[in-house]
């Protein structure tokens, strides 16, 4: 079982409750206008802008889109269950890149915590 993380905007909450996080996909995907329930235990503040959310291959998302106006604003008018390539794919659209950036700088600051100090028998020429 291998665990995957995925970063995103937080301005894509559209809600919270004591158990789960309402997360809007990306505007910029093909699944515009969907979201979806994850709980609320595996999604994780990254800084001020960015959230992760982190689930197994084995997660099978069910995400839903409402109606836009009226009492169908509160309608389910259409359901789809994806798996996690799928939503892997989504926010791996080259519009939305924001996990990346941070996953770079989290690389970035790994690296100035835990410089790579080169060992003194590395150093030492042994053929002179």
């Amino acid at each position: 079982m291998e665990w995957h993380k995925l970063y995103f905007h937080k301005n894509n909450v559209v809600t919270c409750t004591d158990s789960g996080v309402l997360i809007k996909l990306p505007n910029k995907s093909s699944y515009q206008g969907y979201k979806f329930w994850f709980p609320r235990k595996l999604v994780k503040p990254v800084d001020n802008v960015y959230n992760c959310f982190i689930f197994t291959t084995e997660f099978k998302f069910k995400i839903f889109k409402n109606g836009k106006t009226g009492k169908a604003k509160y309608r389910v008018i259409d359901s789809e269950e994806i798996d996690v390539d799928d939503m892997m794919e989504i926010f791996s659209d080259s519009n939305f890149d924001c996990w990346n950036k941070v996953e770079r700088e989290s690389e970035k600051l790994e690296q100035l915590r835990n410089p790579t100090v080169p060992k003194i028998d590395d150093l030492i020429d042994d053929e002179v």
